[in-house]
């Protein structure tokens, strides 16, 4: 279903949400947008160490990155398979690593009156911050007494640890406040969840989840600040608008912006997959992967069949696409000549077809001539896809949860 949603706009900030009555009602409370800020520390993009973070980040073991190659389900294509030592591997993220510093555009929340620069990301759904004793550029130091009983720890697929307390407090976002918001302090946390760039430097201070609340890990569990902010009146969507290049994107928190998106916004319902609790923002397109849409992960790791079907069409391969399995057993990886432009990788949603240009898809350059892709493969035992930044870039995405029993994600072309 297409459905166009409107917005009446004294000024580009804050947002002021009018929905037509036919449609999901909600409150018509205040609505805001906040930017994107530049991440001074960012150092540059590193192909594997991105891939290694999204695959740990749903708990795949580092150990298994490019591993999927080797099946027979996800053979190399033709004659662009390459094995040799002659091409350089991207990066230098040691094997049981993850290097974050991918970061390049963090967003500053205020908690307890300080304010700390966070990702933003709908593929998980806690807020937490680097304590004392972690890499964090600004330290969360508490206002308030921990709330008894309460814990947190994450353990991702590269066995490394985030842990902490919880505290109560107060939380400000693009001027709206909400109270009594569960925030995680990290006492135990590795540097590279901080995106330390070339200088040795942080850039981050922590992470906020705008996933479900049944998908938060504090024990007991809690609301993310989304809903608190819900529960204090703030309409129940939010969109993204992030961009490509150097321009900064932005959210918006209660609503749509008309000016950010053109033409209808296209919905698809939420699916469940393997977990009835909505634990991710996963849709299924007409035409496309299953896939979580996830503003917390840069790259697109997609099935086997899919990236091969892409990269063995005509177009990509007379952009040089080739599958690398280096000969030092380092993780392999899609790339192709950087002297010319993938084809436009496109997803049918629906009644809309969402297209990523080609020139979207340079994540990396390598040695020896050669880029490393923005699309990738997901690991063989994964059910489902992820649609990480370079996807999201090329759309107006919103998320919609104002029937909390049917949430459902919307697409729209972005405004030029």
């Amino acid at each position: 279903m297409a459905l166009r949603y409107y917005l009446l706009l004294a000024s580009a900030l804050p947002l002021g949400m009018a929905l037509p009555v036919s449609d999901r009602q909600t409150s018509a409370v205040k609505a805001f947008s906040i930017s994107q800020v530049y991440n001074p520390h960012f150092s540059t993009n590193n192909g594997v160490a991105a891939h290694k973070k999204a695959l740990a980040k749903y708990t795949i073991p580092s150990s298994q990155v490019g591993l999927s190659a080797t099946t027979a389900s996800s053979s190399p294509i033709g004659n662009s398979f390459v094995a040799t030592s002659g091409v350089a591997t991207p990066g230098v993220a040691p094997a049981n690593a993850i290097d974050y510093t991918d970061l390049e555009y963090l967003t500053p929340v205020t908690v307890g009156g300080k304010t700390y620069m966070l990702d933003f990301d709908t593929g998980s759904s806690d807020l937490w911050i680097g304590g004392q004793n972690t890499g964090a550029r600004d330290k969360y130091t508490p206002t308030s007494k921990p709330l008894s009983t309460q814990s947190w720890s994450i353990t991702y697929g590269d066995e490394s640890n985030a842990a902490g307390d919880v505290y109560s407090e107060t939380v400000v976002v693009g001027g709206t406040t909400a109270t009594a918001v569960a925030v995680g302090r990290a006492t135990n946390a590795p540097n590279s969840f901080f995106a330390l760039g070339a200088n040795g430097q942080p850039g981050s201070d922590g992470l906020l989840g705008l996933g479900f609340s049944s998908s938060n890990t504090f024990q007991p569990q809690q609301k993310t600040w989304f809903d608190t902010a819900v529960s204090q009146g703030l309409p129940p969507m939010f969109a993204a608008n992030l961009m490509f290049g150097t321009a900064s994107g932005s959210y918006d928190f209660g609503g749509v912006n008309p000016a950010s998106y053109t033409g209808d916004i296209t919905f698809l319902d939420v699916v469940p997959g393997q977990n009835p609790l909505n634990k991710y923002w996963m849709v299924a397109p007409a035409m496309g992967d299953v896939g979580v849409m996830d503003t917390g992960t840069t790259l697109m790791l997609l099935s086997s069949t899919t990236t091969q079907a892409y990269y063995s069409s005509p177009a990509a391969l007379a952009a040089g696409a080739q599958w690398i399995a280096p000969s030092d057993g380092s993780a392999s990886f899609w790339a192709y000549n950087c002297n010319s432009t993938l084809p436009d990788f496109t997803v049918t949603l629906n009644d809309m077809e969402a297209v990523v240009p080609g020139g979207y898809l340079n994540y990396q350059t390598l040695s020896n001539g050669l880029c490393y892709s923005a699309i990738q493969n997901r690991d063989p035992s994964m059910t489902f896809s992820i649609y990480g930044d370079r996807f999201l870039m090329s759309l107006y995405v919103v998320f919609d949860l104002r029937d909390s029993n049917n949430p459902r994600i919307g697409f729209a072309g972005k405004s030029v």
